[in-house]
């Protein structure tokens, strides 16, 4: 990498990629304070009344990065997105 280029780091979970000048324009919003009460509140939502049961299944890397590039297009969990497809499927019969 040449010394001119930015670095890169990745992307954030709705899909942002990381750059220097997001991690400074992050690091920045944290030096000013959060809300913990608004923070709080913003818990993940109950899927049932009941405990939700866990299901793990092993897709191939396209289809993960199919999922998570779809979920943050959707601005939803990876696990609303499975969710719904599984929730479609079983409509159909």
């Amino acid at each position: 990498m040449a010394d001119n280029e930015p670095r890169r780091y990745g992307f954030t979970r709705d899909g942002r990629e990381i750059t220097d000048e997001l991690i400074e324009e992050l690091a920045d919003e944290a030096e000013r304070g959060y809300d913990f009460p608004e923070l709080s509140r913003r818990r993940r939502p109950r899927v049932a009344p009941s405990l939700p049961n866990r299901l793990s299944v092993r897709v191939d890397r396209d289809i993960r990065r199919e999922l998570d590039e779809r979920a943050a297009r959707e601005g939803r969990s990876t696990a609303e997105v499975v969710q719904r497809a599984i929730r479609r499927y079983l409509e159909r019969g």
